[in-house]
């Protein structure tokens, strides 16, 4: 290993070791200064799709690119240098980016490029890269189609991950994609997402010309929704049902009365449900008089059934409260059945 590469890492060690024990108040990356995080904003008009792509890197990759763009060793980064660096890196980065439209790959063609270095923790500084692309679609849009797209950028590196998608000209069908920036291009994150970042990496947008949904989709008129009883909530199910769930389900103020009236309702609701076909009790019945079992052989085994599906359902319940916090809910409700199987 030669000198200037031994000298390269120990000044990544050192900019590490700096950036930890800088005050919290130095203006670090809110993210973490490993982080590399990514904005990709698309724009599909009926005969283009214009892609806008921020990579805002924080404190120590930032200073890793620097490095690299030093071409002449100097240890400073000079404006040409940025410069001609920034549309390398965008054609860099078009190569992980992956649009296609019905299956086929979009050619990506690159337009303007620019860097800069937003200040960071301990006198360092983060980068942001802005590259923009385009891609004709031809033929232009007639009628519908599914547009795609995936960024495969940096994927071993944790960070923010965002697509959002706007019209112009065309009707969309964006499957839940924002159609406005939650942390504005990368340059505001959401306090209150910090901890749980988005981490969207690929989208299929159903896409299809303004002029074609006017001339052939129908008019309908929605009536305004009832009003929900204010005493019960509607729970979803499949199939469209509401079930109605007792206002005692929604207090906030857990009171030992909330507490006490929870546990009989959970004691009388499994008892129900133990009455109900299944569960093999006819298997459990059969073996008990197969073994000439007594009284208490019919006791521990009912205990011991009552217990393991009381934890299995608590260990559920867990799974469930923290896949939510870091899963989309669609998500968790196609997976859960299976994990209960």
């Amino acid at each position: 290993m030669g000198r200037p590469r031994i000298a390269r890492l120990l000044a990544v060690a050192a900019v590490a070791v700096a950036s930890l024990a800088a005050p919290a108040v130095a203006s670090a990356h809110p993210l973490g200064n490993f982080t590399i995080n990514h904005y990709a904003g698309l724009t599909i008009a009926a005969d283009h799709v214009d892609l806008d792509v921020v990579i805002d890197m924080a404190e120590i990759p930032a200073f890793q690119e620097r490095q690299a763009m030093d071409a002449d060793g100097d240890g400073s980064v000079a404006d040409d240098e940025a410069a001609a660096w920034a549309p390398t890196a965008c054609e860099s980065l078009a190569a992980s980016l992956h649009l296609a439209r019905d299956g086929g790959r979009l050619a990506l063609a690159g337009g303007s490029s620019s860097v800069s270095f937003p200040a960071g923790a301990g006198g360092l500084s983060t980068l942001r890269l802005e590259c923009a692309f385009s891609a004709a679609l031809e033929p232009a849009l007639t009628a519908s189609s599914t547009i795609a797209f995936a960024d495969g950028s940096y994927p071993e590196r944790i960070g923010w991950r965002e697509i959002v998608a706007t019209a112009d000209g065309t009707i969309l069908e964006t499957g839940g994609l924002p159609a406005t920036s939650p942390s504005h291009r990368l340059t505001a994150y959401p306090a209150d997402m910090i901890a749980t970042p988005l981490d969207v990496r690929s989208a299929s947008i159903g896409a299809r010309p303004e002029l074609a949904a006017a001339t052939t989709a129908p008019v309908v008129s929605a009536a305004p929704a009832p009003a929900r009883p204010p005493e019960s909530t509607a729970a979803a199910v499949p199939g469209g049902v509401a079930a109605e769930l007792p206002a005692i389900f929604r207090e906030a103020d857990l009171t030992p009365l909330v507490l006490v009236g929870s546990i009989l309702a959970a004691i009388v609701i499994g008892a129900s449900h133990a009455l109900t076909p299944g569960h093999g009790k006819t298997l459990m019945a059969a073996y008990l008089v197969g073994t000439r079992g007594t009284a208490v052989h019919a006791i521990g085994l009912g205990l011991s059934v009552a217990v393991s599906h009381t934890l299995g359902i608590l260990a559920l319940a867990l799974l469930i409260v923290g896949a939510g916090s870091a899963l989309p809910p669609d998500i968790v409700y196609r997976v859960t059945p299976v994990i209960a199987g």
